[in-house]
């Protein structure tokens, strides 16, 4: 699998300002397992593709790379590692005790559900979520090939597994 989004990508969508953005960290770490998150995510999609499995349809593939370099700078931004799951997640001292030995968390349950999320390397972030919803590509709308969509002719010949022969 080639990948949609380098280190270069990476570095200049998080800085797009900067003249030489530098690579994050894990750049290529972030990439790999967000491209595999999003096509995960995409999956039912119907769309045309090259010979290394990427979208011909610019805005479609364009959609897929915003989609991998948001995810990707999420977690960078989060110092998440995707590889090393929800357990890295952080949690907040409320207070602590020296001799007693005890610590409590502050109870923060959308920030704990968010951050164990991000962290489980399992979950789309939602800014990366909206761009594929915006192009289409996540939908919850049935295809009933309607005007604009394209149709493909299944072949309705039979096949006969004993002869191993198609009916003409």
């Amino acid at each position: 699998m080639t990948p949609y989004a380098d280190a270069a990508d990476l570095a200049h969508y998080m800085n797009p300002d900067a003249q030489t953005p530098e690579v994050p960290p894990l750049a290529t770490v972030l990439l790999r397992s967000a491209q595999q998150l999003v096509l995960d995510a995409i999956a039912g999609a119907v769309y045309r593709v090259d010979a290394n499995e990427h979208a011909t349809d610019v805005p479609t593939h364009d959609a897929i790379k915003g989609a991998i370099l948001e995810q990707a700078s999420a977690w960078q931004l989060g110092g998440v590692d995707p590889r090393k799951g929800a357990g890295q997640a952080p949690r907040q001292v409320a207070s602590k005790s020296l001799l007693g030995g005890s610590v409590s968390y502050v109870a923060d349950p959308a920030r704990d559900t968010y951050l164990s999320d991000l962290a489980s390397g399992q979950s789309l972030v939602y800014s990366a979520w909206i761009i594929l919803r915006n192009a289409g590509l996540i939908t919850n709308r049935v295809n009933t090939g309607g005007s604009g969509v394209e149709r493909f002719n299944i072949s309705q010949r039979a096949y006969d597994p004993v002869t191993g022969v198609l009916e003409p």
